[in-house]
């Protein structure tokens, strides 16, 4: 069991007790081998609580990172005090033009507008490797007002706060943009700090697809494709960026590729019903992907999304009685451990189906060492030929032919 599942477990019984907040976390942390830098950080975190006075309803919104971290990533809080390739006794450089700071140790965070349980370990850890530790000209926290408590929250740059606390920076550069009312109810606040979050991001340096679609869910802001997405993504059994059914109910959760997934499972007339597109050829449907969805899950675990969704195609596209002899050559193959030779350096804006390309050659050759005849034909590479190079038609003629396919020399870079 990991640390965080430790935790979790922990943290559900404590719920179910009618301690308060200080007192769960206490128990939590006296449960953990600390570092004293953090031991003394939470108990300024609890002596701040004291002296703000949270209400009983407001107690579980407000965390500081120390706090934060302790109960959704404790693996990252056992970090600090041991050794690490990176600068741990302050930032790399030095602060200048600035006009306000924060303390990432009595930074307090506002739970429900940030993404708490997707703090990345391994993310966070490599990111101050590559750059040496914590760089101030690269890190600015934007804080929000809070007037009902008169405190500042981290509105954009959780994340930063977590690397400068890592490194031990005491006054990481901020900028405050913004406050609630007094009286601001939490779904005032969110759609407050979603607001804000679009004006920093959604127009400017943009961040990820799969970020403002996530945080677009957390603030109950509808859009035709979130709308798209969760009635799909729901009835595919998947989870993408708080669309679909919960993580906990689900081993296929997906944080890339919004378009593939929804190419997979919708046509453009699901998207519009005026739509004159056509359907990508990778094209599955919900009915067909659950078919498939289980042994995917159970034979390529840890693949990127358009390898699931090449599978999903191929699966569905071959003839019956051919479905179990695929299954057994992707187990040959130690498909989940090999996937890079398969779905690598594709042709772009095509990896999806030069990935079902591949599969069917390499099926194909495979077939044919066992049975001496070809299980697929012209008719069935077409179908993803037309959006591949000319390259491609020519592999296909000669695995029909005979010639054995090879990887490195047919293929181009990944979109």
């Amino acid at each position: 069991m990991t640390i965080e599942q430790e935790v979790k477990q922990k943290l559900e019984e404590l719920y179910e007790s009618d301690i308060g907040i200080q007192e769960k976390l206490n128990s939590l942390r006296d449960d953990m081998d600390l570092d004293q830098r953090v031991l003394d950080d939470l108990d300024r975190s609890a002596k701040l609580r004291k002296e703000i006075g949270f209400s009983k309803e407001d107690e579980w919104d407000y965390l500081t990172v120390p706090e934060v971290l302790l109960l959704f990533m404790p693996s990252l809080l056992a970090e600090v005090g041991q050794e690490q390739p990176f600068k741990t006794d302050g930032a790399v450089d030095e602060l200048k033009h600035f006009n306000e700071t924060t303390d990432p140790a009595t930074t307090w965070i506002y739970v429900p507008t940030q993404r708490t349980e997707d703090i990345e370990y391994e993310y966070i850890l490599d990111m101050l490797k590559a750059k040496g530790g914590f760089v101030h000209k690269l890190c600015t926290i934007t804080m929000i007002i809070h007037e009902k408590y008169n405190i500042k929250t981290n509105s954009d740059g959780m994340h930063r706060s977590i690397f400068a606390y890592l490194c031990d920076v005491k006054n990481a550069r901020s900028n405050t943009v913004s406050s609630h009312a007094p009286d601001a109810t939490k779904d005032q606040i969110k759609k407050n700090e979603y607001e804000v979050f679009y004006g920093l991001n959604g127009e400017g340096n943009k961040v990820s697809i799969e970020s403002m679609s996530a945080i677009q869910s957390d603030l109950g802001i509808e859009t035709p494709e979130n709308q798209l997405m969760d009635k799909f993504f729901t009835e595919a059994g998947i989870h993408y960026a708080k669309h679909g059914v919960p993580k906990t109910e689900t081993k296929l959760v997906y944080t890339l590729d919004k378009s593939v997934l929804i190419n997979l499972l919708a046509t453009p007339q699901d998207k519009d019903p005026k739509s004159k597109g056509s359907t990508k050829s990778f094209y599955v449907g919900v009915k067909r992907w659950r078919e498939y969805k289980d042994f995917i899950a159970e034979i390529a675990p840890d693949c990127r999304t358009k390898v699931h969704a090449a599978l999903a195609s191929v699966l569905s596209r071959l003839p019956a009685d051919e479905v179990a002899f695929f299954k057994k050559f992707l187990k040959v193959k130690n498909f989940n451990e090999n996937d890079q030779i398969w779905s690598q350096r594709n042709v772009t804006n095509a990896a999806v189906e030069t990935i079902c390309f591949r599969l069917g050659i390499l099926f194909n050759e495979w077939y044919r060492d066992i049975f001496g005849s070809n299980v697929l034909d012209n008719d069935w590479f077409n179908h993803y030929l037309v959006s591949l190079s000319n390259e491609n038609v020519h592999t296909c003629q000669a695995c029909l032919n005979g010639v054995k396919f090879i990887i490195e020399e047919d293929t181009e870079e990944d979109e």
